[in-house]
């Protein structure tokens, strides 16, 4: 395990120790907390950016999610769409996470499609697209004209 030294004002350290305490942890778990939230903030938003650029350059970029639940053998009836780097990542996951996210995907993204009600388990990150996290999964998914896209998946 490494340590990492960090040096900080009486300020700081008191502003620290306070939302520490309101998030009930150490500093140090805080601290580890806050940057690793930051950085995954980070790779959702560069897929975000990716997929908004190839919006621009591609008209064929979205697909049926029953297409690549056919191609890896799971049943599926839904008007979800998703993108070729979402399909990707889906295709390379061990068969019981395929099978846990296809059946999270079913039961609170297909039900949402109309927009009738957004899933609490979705977070916003900007307009219109949401994060959700399914175990160790993030998914991003935009919703835009009554459309439910899953745009990327990190593992």
């Amino acid at each position: 395990m490494s340590r990492i030294n960090l040096i900080i004002n009486e300020n700081e350290s008191k502003v620290l120790e306070e939302a520490a305490s309101a998030y009930k942890c150490d500093v140090q778990e805080l601290i580890k907390k806050i940057v690793f939230e930051k950085l995954q903030g980070d790779a959702l938003l560069k897929i975000i950016n990716f997929y908004e650029q190839e919006k621009i350059q591609s008209e064929n970029l979205l697909f049926p999610v029953t297409k690549l639940w056919n191609e890896v053998g799971l049943i599926n009836d839904s008007y979800v769409k998703t993108t070729a780097l979402f399909d990707q990542k889906f295709k390379v996951l061990n068969r019981s996470e395929q099978i846990v996210l296809a059946k999270w995907i079913n039961n609170n993204l297909v039900r949402i499609a109309n927009l009738k009600e957004i899933n609490k388990s979705l977070k916003l990150i900007e307009k219109n697209y949401y994060r959700c996290e399914i175990e160790n999964f993030k998914m991003i998914v935009e919703i835009k004209n009554s459309v439910v896209i899953i745009v990327g998946l990190i593992c």
